[in-house]
Protein backbone atom coordinates (compact mmCIF):
# COMPACT_ATOMS: atom_id res chain seq x y z
CA UNK A 1 0.00 0.00 0.00
CA UNK A 2 1.45 3.36 -1.03
CA UNK A 3 1.72 6.31 1.38
CA UNK A 4 -1.13 8.12 -0.36
CA UNK A 5 -3.32 5.01 -0.08
CA UNK A 6 -2.38 4.60 3.58
CA UNK A 7 -3.34 8.22 4.28
CA UNK A 8 -6.74 7.67 2.70
CA UNK A 9 -7.42 4.33 4.41
CA UNK A 10 -8.52 5.79 7.75
CA UNK A 11 -10.66 8.36 5.92
CA UNK A 12 -12.28 5.61 3.84
CA UNK A 13 -13.02 3.44 6.86
CA UNK A 14 -14.49 6.41 8.72
CA UNK A 15 -16.54 7.47 5.70
CA UNK A 16 -17.81 3.91 5.19
CA UNK A 17 -18.85 3.56 8.82
CA UNK A 18 -20.63 6.94 8.81
CA UNK A 19 -22.30 6.04 5.52
CA UNK A 20 -23.62 2.76 6.96
CA UNK A 21 -24.89 4.61 10.05
CA UNK A 22 -26.61 7.23 7.89
CA UNK A 23 -28.26 4.58 5.71
CA UNK A 24 -29.44 2.71 8.80
CA UNK A 25 -30.80 5.88 10.41
CA UNK A 26 -32.77 6.89 7.34
CA UNK A 27 -34.14 3.44 6.52
CA UNK A 28 -35.13 2.95 10.18
CA UNK A 29 -37.05 6.23 10.20
CA UNK A 30 -40.83 6.53 9.79
CA UNK A 31 -40.30 7.80 6.24
CA UNK A 32 -39.35 4.26 5.20
CA UNK A 33 -42.20 2.42 6.94
CA UNK A 34 -43.81 0.91 3.84
CA UNK A 35 -47.54 0.19 3.75
CA UNK A 36 -48.01 -3.39 2.61
CA UNK A 37 -50.77 -2.74 0.05
CA UNK A 38 -49.04 -4.55 -2.86
CA UNK A 39 -49.09 -1.41 -4.99
CA UNK A 40 -46.34 -0.92 -7.58
CA UNK A 41 -44.83 1.94 -5.58
CA UNK A 42 -44.74 -0.05 -2.33
CA UNK A 43 -43.14 -3.07 -4.05
CA UNK A 44 -40.51 -0.86 -5.69
CA UNK A 45 -39.78 0.95 -2.43
CA UNK A 46 -39.33 -2.19 -0.35
CA UNK A 47 -36.91 -3.72 -2.87
CA UNK A 48 -35.04 -0.41 -3.10
CA UNK A 49 -34.57 -0.44 0.66
CA UNK A 50 -33.55 -4.12 0.69
CA UNK A 51 -31.02 -3.56 -2.12
CA UNK A 52 -29.43 -0.67 -0.24
CA UNK A 53 -29.44 -2.63 3.02
CA UNK A 54 -27.64 -5.49 1.25
CA UNK A 55 -24.91 -3.17 -0.09
CA UNK A 56 -24.48 -1.57 3.33
CA UNK A 57 -24.29 -4.99 5.01
CA UNK A 58 -21.58 -6.16 2.60
CA UNK A 59 -19.70 -2.87 3.06
CA UNK A 60 -19.76 -3.38 6.83
CA UNK A 61 -18.15 -6.81 6.41
CA UNK A 62 -15.63 -5.41 3.90
CA UNK A 63 -14.54 -2.76 6.42
CA UNK A 64 -14.16 -5.43 9.11
CA UNK A 65 -12.11 -7.63 6.75
CA UNK A 66 -9.98 -4.63 5.72
CA UNK A 67 -9.18 -3.75 9.34
CA UNK A 68 -8.34 -7.40 10.07
CA UNK A 69 -6.22 -7.70 6.88
CA UNK A 70 -8.27 -10.68 5.70
CA UNK A 71 -7.16 -10.59 2.09
CA UNK A 72 -9.10 -13.53 0.65
CA UNK A 73 -12.28 -12.56 2.50
CA UNK A 74 -12.20 -9.03 1.15
CA UNK A 75 -11.62 -10.31 -2.41
CA UNK A 76 -14.72 -12.48 -2.25
CA UNK A 77 -16.77 -9.76 -0.57
CA UNK A 78 -15.60 -7.22 -3.16
CA UNK A 79 -16.95 -9.36 -5.97
CA UNK A 80 -20.26 -9.81 -4.13
CA UNK A 81 -20.54 -6.07 -3.48
CA UNK A 82 -20.14 -5.12 -7.15
CA UNK A 83 -22.90 -7.58 -8.03
CA UNK A 84 -25.10 -6.18 -5.25
CA UNK A 85 -24.59 -2.61 -6.45
CA UNK A 86 -25.34 -3.44 -10.09
CA UNK A 87 -28.51 -5.38 -9.26
CA UNK A 88 -29.59 -2.71 -6.76
CA UNK A 89 -29.13 -0.02 -9.41
CA UNK A 90 -31.00 -2.11 -11.97
CA UNK A 91 -33.94 -2.64 -9.61
CA UNK A 92 -34.02 1.03 -8.58
CA UNK A 93 -34.17 2.41 -12.13
CA UNK A 94 -35.93 -0.56 -13.76
CA UNK A 95 -38.73 -0.63 -11.20
CA UNK A 96 -41.26 -3.40 -10.96
CA UNK A 97 -40.32 -4.85 -14.38
CA UNK A 98 -36.72 -5.23 -13.22
CA UNK A 99 -37.91 -6.93 -10.04
CA UNK A 100 -40.02 -9.31 -12.14
CA UNK A 101 -37.06 -10.09 -14.42
CA UNK A 102 -34.80 -10.88 -11.48
CA UNK A 103 -37.52 -13.07 -9.96
CA UNK A 104 -38.05 -14.98 -13.22
CA UNK A 105 -34.30 -15.40 -13.57
CA UNK A 106 -34.10 -16.89 -10.09
CA UNK A 107 -37.02 -19.19 -10.88
CA UNK A 108 -35.23 -20.31 -14.05
CA UNK A 109 -32.08 -21.09 -12.06
CA UNK A 110 -34.06 -22.97 -9.42
CA UNK A 111 -35.94 -24.92 -12.07
CA UNK A 112 -32.63 -25.92 -13.65
CA UNK A 113 -31.32 -26.90 -10.23
CA UNK A 114 -34.42 -29.00 -9.58
CA UNK A 115 -34.06 -30.76 -12.95
CA UNK A 116 -30.42 -31.57 -12.20
CA UNK A 117 -31.24 -32.81 -8.70
CA UNK A 118 -34.08 -34.96 -9.98
CA UNK A 119 -31.74 -36.51 -12.56
CA UNK A 120 -29.21 -37.15 -9.81
CA UNK A 121 -31.88 -38.68 -7.60
CA UNK A 122 -32.98 -41.03 -10.40
CA UNK A 123 -29.38 -42.12 -10.99
CA UNK A 124 -28.94 -42.60 -7.24
CA UNK A 125 -32.05 -44.76 -7.00
CA UNK A 126 -30.92 -46.96 -9.90
CA UNK A 127 -27.42 -47.26 -8.47
CA UNK A 128 -28.66 -48.17 -4.98
CA UNK A 129 -31.04 -50.80 -6.37
CA UNK A 130 -28.40 -52.30 -8.65
CA UNK A 131 -25.69 -52.46 -5.97
CA UNK A 132 -28.02 -53.83 -3.32
CA UNK A 133 -29.02 -56.67 -5.68
CA UNK A 134 -25.43 -57.31 -6.70
CA UNK A 135 -24.32 -57.23 -3.06
CA UNK A 136 -26.92 -59.86 -2.21
CA UNK A 137 -25.63 -62.15 -4.96
CA UNK A 138 -22.01 -61.62 -3.88
CA UNK A 139 -22.84 -62.51 -0.28
CA UNK A 140 -24.65 -65.67 -1.42
CA UNK A 141 -21.68 -66.68 -3.57
CA UNK A 142 -19.19 -66.09 -0.74
CA UNK A 143 -21.35 -68.07 1.67
CA UNK A 144 -21.63 -71.03 -0.71
CA UNK A 145 -17.88 -71.12 -1.34
CA UNK A 146 -17.01 -70.83 2.35
CA UNK A 147 -19.45 -73.65 3.23
CA UNK A 148 -18.16 -76.01 0.56
CA UNK A 149 -14.46 -75.26 0.73
CA UNK A 150 -12.49 -75.89 3.87
CA UNK A 151 -9.87 -73.24 3.15
CA UNK A 152 -12.41 -70.56 2.36
CA UNK A 153 -11.95 -67.89 -0.34
CA UNK A 154 -8.72 -67.42 -2.26
CA UNK A 155 -7.19 -63.93 -2.57
CA UNK A 156 -8.41 -63.67 -6.16
CA UNK A 157 -11.93 -64.73 -5.19
CA UNK A 158 -12.00 -62.18 -2.36
CA UNK A 159 -11.01 -59.50 -4.88
CA UNK A 160 -13.74 -60.45 -7.32
CA UNK A 161 -16.37 -61.05 -4.65
CA UNK A 162 -16.03 -57.73 -2.85
CA UNK A 163 -19.42 -56.31 -1.97
CA UNK A 164 -20.20 -53.19 -4.03
CA UNK A 165 -20.56 -49.84 -2.30
CA UNK A 166 -24.16 -48.70 -1.87
CA UNK A 167 -24.38 -44.89 -2.27
CA UNK A 168 -26.11 -42.89 0.45
CA UNK A 169 -29.56 -41.58 -0.36
CA UNK A 170 -28.61 -37.89 -0.05
CA UNK A 171 -31.58 -36.59 -2.00
CA UNK A 172 -35.12 -37.84 -2.22
CA UNK A 173 -37.81 -36.60 -4.57
CA UNK A 174 -39.87 -35.05 -1.78
CA UNK A 175 -36.89 -32.98 -0.61
CA UNK A 176 -36.03 -31.96 -4.19
CA UNK A 177 -39.62 -30.83 -4.81
CA UNK A 178 -39.56 -28.71 -1.65
CA UNK A 179 -36.50 -26.84 -2.89
CA UNK A 180 -38.49 -25.02 -5.56
CA UNK A 181 -41.91 -24.60 -4.02
CA UNK A 182 -43.55 -21.38 -5.17
CA UNK A 183 -42.29 -21.49 -8.76
CA UNK A 184 -45.44 -21.09 -10.81
CA UNK A 185 -44.35 -19.52 -14.09
CA UNK A 186 -43.44 -21.01 -17.43
CA UNK A 187 -41.21 -18.12 -18.54
CA UNK A 188 -37.51 -18.81 -18.91
CA UNK A 189 -35.24 -15.83 -18.25
CA UNK A 190 -31.45 -15.83 -18.13
CA UNK A 191 -30.31 -12.66 -16.38
CA UNK A 192 -26.90 -12.06 -14.86
CA UNK A 193 -24.35 -9.37 -14.11
CA UNK A 194 -23.54 -8.73 -17.77
CA UNK A 195 -27.24 -8.18 -18.52
CA UNK A 196 -27.55 -5.67 -15.66
CA UNK A 197 -24.47 -3.82 -16.93
CA UNK A 198 -25.86 -3.68 -20.47
CA UNK A 199 -29.25 -2.40 -19.25
CA UNK A 200 -27.71 0.29 -17.01
CA UNK A 201 -25.30 1.41 -19.74
CA UNK A 202 -28.10 1.70 -22.28
CA UNK A 203 -30.63 3.40 -20.01
CA UNK A 204 -28.28 5.67 -18.02
CA UNK A 205 -28.37 8.48 -20.62
CA UNK A 206 -32.07 7.92 -21.33
CA UNK A 207 -33.16 8.14 -17.70
CA UNK A 208 -30.54 10.70 -16.75
CA UNK A 209 -28.74 8.85 -13.96
CA UNK A 210 -25.44 8.32 -15.83
CA UNK A 211 -23.61 9.26 -19.00
CA UNK A 212 -20.69 6.84 -18.53
CA UNK A 213 -21.09 3.16 -19.32
CA UNK A 214 -21.04 0.68 -16.44
CA UNK A 215 -18.52 -1.64 -18.10
CA UNK A 216 -15.65 -0.67 -15.72
CA UNK A 217 -17.57 -2.27 -12.87
CA UNK A 218 -18.19 -5.38 -14.93
CA UNK A 219 -14.45 -5.64 -15.64
CA UNK A 220 -13.79 -5.29 -11.91
CA UNK A 221 -16.36 -7.98 -11.19
CA UNK A 222 -14.64 -10.36 -13.64
CA UNK A 223 -11.22 -9.49 -12.26
CA UNK A 224 -12.32 -10.14 -8.66
CA UNK A 225 -13.85 -13.43 -9.79
CA UNK A 226 -10.52 -14.46 -11.34
CA UNK A 227 -8.31 -13.54 -8.37
CA UNK A 228 -10.68 -14.22 -5.49
CA UNK A 229 -13.05 -17.15 -5.08
CA UNK A 230 -11.97 -19.27 -8.06
CA UNK A 231 -8.74 -21.28 -7.72
CA UNK A 232 -6.65 -20.94 -10.86
CA UNK A 233 -3.03 -20.60 -11.95
CA UNK A 234 -3.05 -16.82 -11.51
CA UNK A 235 -4.24 -17.20 -7.91
CA UNK A 236 -1.63 -19.88 -7.18
CA UNK A 237 1.18 -17.83 -8.73
CA UNK A 238 0.26 -14.82 -6.59
CA UNK A 239 1.73 -16.74 -3.61
CA UNK A 240 5.08 -17.44 -5.30
CA UNK A 241 8.14 -15.62 -3.91
CA UNK A 242 11.37 -15.59 -5.92
CA UNK A 243 14.72 -14.24 -4.75
CA UNK A 244 16.63 -11.71 -6.84
CA UNK A 245 18.71 -14.35 -8.58
CA UNK A 246 15.61 -16.53 -9.06
CA UNK A 247 17.55 -19.44 -7.59
CA UNK A 248 15.04 -20.39 -4.91
CA UNK A 249 11.28 -20.23 -4.81
CA UNK A 250 9.02 -20.06 -1.78
CA UNK A 251 5.32 -19.51 -1.21
CA UNK A 252 3.98 -16.67 0.90
CA UNK A 253 1.22 -17.00 3.51
CA UNK A 254 -0.97 -14.58 1.54
CA UNK A 255 -1.01 -13.23 -2.03
CA UNK A 256 1.91 -10.88 -2.56
CA UNK A 257 -0.20 -8.04 -3.94
CA UNK A 258 -3.14 -6.95 -1.81
CA UNK A 259 -6.23 -5.46 -3.43
CA UNK A 260 -7.93 -4.72 -0.10
CA UNK A 261 -7.59 -0.93 -0.40
CA UNK A 262 -9.08 -0.88 -3.89
CA UNK A 263 -12.00 -3.09 -2.82
CA UNK A 264 -12.68 -0.83 0.14
CA UNK A 265 -12.59 2.29 -2.03
CA UNK A 266 -14.88 0.92 -4.73
CA UNK A 267 -17.32 -0.48 -2.15
CA UNK A 268 -17.60 2.80 -0.22
CA UNK A 269 -18.09 4.83 -3.40
CA UNK A 270 -20.64 2.48 -5.00
CA UNK A 271 -22.65 2.18 -1.76
CA UNK A 272 -22.69 5.98 -1.52
CA UNK A 273 -23.83 6.19 -5.14
CA UNK A 274 -26.73 3.79 -4.55
CA UNK A 275 -27.67 5.63 -1.33
CA UNK A 276 -27.68 8.97 -3.16
CA UNK A 277 -30.04 7.53 -5.79
CA UNK A 278 -32.42 5.88 -3.33
CA UNK A 279 -32.49 8.05 -0.22
CA UNK A 280 -34.27 11.39 -0.16
CA UNK A 281 -32.07 14.46 0.50
CA UNK A 282 -32.34 16.28 3.83
CA UNK A 283 -33.86 19.72 4.28
CA UNK A 284 -30.72 21.38 2.89
CA UNK A 285 -30.70 19.07 -0.11
CA UNK A 286 -27.57 17.24 1.07
CA UNK A 287 -26.93 13.65 2.07
CA UNK A 288 -23.84 12.12 3.62
CA UNK A 289 -23.66 9.89 0.55
CA UNK A 290 -23.23 13.00 -1.59
CA UNK A 291 -20.42 14.18 0.68
CA UNK A 292 -18.66 10.83 0.26
CA UNK A 293 -18.97 11.00 -3.51
CA UNK A 294 -17.45 14.48 -3.56
CA UNK A 295 -14.60 13.41 -1.28
CA UNK A 296 -13.67 10.36 -3.32
CA UNK A 297 -14.66 11.54 -6.78
CA UNK A 298 -13.11 9.58 -9.64
CA UNK A 299 -10.01 11.13 -11.11
CA UNK A 300 -8.55 10.80 -14.59
CA UNK A 301 -5.65 8.61 -13.46
CA UNK A 302 -8.19 6.10 -12.07
CA UNK A 303 -6.56 6.37 -8.64
CA UNK A 304 -9.83 7.01 -6.86
CA UNK A 305 -13.18 5.29 -7.04
CA UNK A 306 -15.28 4.85 -10.15
CA UNK A 307 -18.69 6.46 -10.36
CA UNK A 308 -21.08 6.96 -13.32
CA UNK A 309 -20.54 10.63 -14.16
Amino acid sequence: MSDSQSDLSSKLVSAGQRLIADITRQLDSDAWVIINNFSVSSVEKVYDAAALRHCASLLEDIIAAFESTEEMTIRILGRAHIEAFLFGSYIHFGGVEAIRTVRLSEDTSQTTMRTELEAWDEWLERSIKKNVQRGKKVRESRTQIELRRKGGLTAKEREHLTEPHVPRANFRREAVANLTQGISNDDSVEFGVSHAVAWLSENGPKLGFATERFDPLYHLYRAYSAIGPHPNISVYESYVVRNERKTFIRTAAKPLRSIAWHVLLDSVVSTAQLAEWILEPCMNGETFANEVLRSFKASEDNFQGWRPQ
